[in-house]
């Protein structure tokens, strides 16, 4: 990572304390006022599933998790089970009534003797983040700690918490490879491609920040995290599960799991979703929004992780790979944005110039971060459905501007390297966009294809195709 540099002509920090700091004071001001009311405003809808996250999880490693459509790796589901040997069969055969179950009862919460792995959980990966957190950001002790307090008390963290989600255990591990990845020492290194794969082993999207180490031109360290990762999740594969069996049904979990069974919108909105959005009162069919959105999401990821390769300034990166795994999944949840802590660090403490991009980048990633606060209108009860609409386009258009800045980069890259004219390596990138656009739109079992058929798709074909083909062209 670059040093520190003061420079009064940055106003990035300003920017980033100041947003962060005036929604935190207005947020719990608000939270005192009307004796924690207000929090309804940014936790879960469901009021009962507070920590099920972790719960669920845990209890579905009763039985083999995979044949019960879980698609968590088997790293992960270790983890889970061997907090789950604290518990006393006695209890579980009191709260377990289906050994086949994926969600539980909230009634297990009720039970004394399971709150002793989540404990261990919960002060095992806070002091995780804490500490990875300290080891990336770079500053004055004061900056640190502040950051430390805003970043963790933030409104993706906080969402995160009350799920006991375990993504802040690959956070924590995605943190430390961005502050050792570059190090003097070796043996850092070498333990930052061990972080990266042991946040992969655990979730397996953080291994999108591989892109990073492509840029780099450290292609050994990509095959070493890929076989660090292979180590990781073979052994409890078979120690533990199911072995090669469920491999194959992990594989076919991840693809039931593709978010193309309704149009739910739900609160946090990924790529294609953002594009069926505003389009969900039209007289388009639930076909035409699927393949608009799909569309979208498969073409504005291709070109995103073009970005996250050749992007020049390092922040960039970091941010464009966030962004993949935040826009590209097929559920979409708040607790994900807290990814982006990763690439303000890398902007706060590298970035030596102000610039547009810059500018705009920094507001959309705090506005991400920001405890915003919201009335639904109808009801008159606080509530995080505008919150996180806000928070999900921000996100788009922070992919966008950076999506664009990074294939600019990518351009000027190979045509230096490659000695060739910019009009040549345009032409290469839209050939890339066409492929891309021919086998989103006419391959698959979601492509635009399939509304051909008038029974499939039976309120105006040509008019539909003519609306989404206008759409992608714009």
């Amino acid at each position: 990572m670059t040093d520190v540099r003061q420079d009064k002509k940055l106003y990035y920090k300003f920017i980033f304390y100041f947003i962060t700091g005036v929604f935190s004071v207005a947020f719990f001001t608000l939270l005192l006022l009307t004796n924690g009311y207000s929090m309804r405003g940014l936790l879960y809808a469901q009021r009962d599933q507070t920590f099920m996250d972790f719960f669920n999880s845990m209890l579905s490693t009763i039985d083999d998790p995979y044949e019960h459509y879980s698609f968590y790796p088997p790293f992960a589901m270790m983890f889970y089970r061997l907090l789950l040997m604290l518990v006393p069969q006695a209890t579980l055969d009191k709260v377990v009534t289906s050994s086949s179950a994926t969600s539980f009862s909230a009634d297990v919460k009720l039970y004394q003797q399971l709150y002793f792995p989540f404990i261990i959980y919960a002060l095992l990966s806070l002091t995780m983040l804490f500490f990875a957190i300290k080891a990336a950001k770079k500053g004055t002790i004061g900056e640190v700690a502040a950051f430390i307090f805003l970043t963790m008390l933030s409104a993706p963290m906080l969402f995160m918490y009350e799920r006991a989600n375990n993504l802040i255990i690959p956070l924590a591990f995605l943190l430390f490879f961005i502050a050792n990845k570059d190090s003097e020492k070796r043996w850092q290194r070498e333990l930052a491609i061990v972080a990266l794969a042991l946040a992969a082993a655990f979730k397996i999207y953080p291994a999108v920040f591989a892109l990073m180490l492509i840029h780099e031109k450290r292609f050994k360290d990509v095959l070493k995290m890929v076989l660090y990762t292979a180590l990781l999740t073979v052994p409890p594969l078979f120690i533990f599960f199911g072995g090669f069996t469920d491999l194959k049904m992990i594989v076919e979990n991840l693809l039931l799991y593709d978010g193309k069974h309704s149009l739910e919108i739900g609160s946090q909105l990924n790529f294609a979703k953002m594009i069926i959005f505003p389009l969900t009162n039209s007289r388009l069919s639930n076909d035409t929004l699927l393949a608009a959105g799909g569309f979208f999401k498969v073409v504005l990821t291709v070109f995103a992780a073009i970005g996250a390769v050749f992007a020049k300034k390092e922040w960039q990166r970091a941010a464009l790979c966030c962004a993949i795994i935040y826009g590209y999944q097929a559920t979409c949840t708040t607790y994900l944005l807290a990814l982006f802590i990763i690439p303000i660090i890398l902007l706060l403490d590298g970035e030596h110039e102000q610039t547009p991009v810059g500018t705009a980048s920094i507001v959309l990633m705090t506005l991400t971060q920001a405890l915003l606060i919201s009335i639904n209108p109808l009801t008159r009860e606080f509530s995080r459905d505008l919150i996180t609409k806000i928070t999900s386009y921000a996100a788009l258009l922070l992919t966008v501007i950076l999506t664009v800045r990074g294939c600019l980069d990518c351009v000027s890259t190979l045509s230096e390297a490659l000695k060739l004219k910019k009009g040549f390596i345009f032409g290469a990138l839209a050939a890339i966009f066409a492929g891309t656009c021919f086998i989103t739109l006419f391959i698959g079992d979601d492509s635009l294809l399939r509304l051909i058929d008038p029974g499939v798709f039976p309120d105006g074909t040509v008019k539909n195709l003519a609306f989404v083909g206008i759409l992608m062209m714009v």
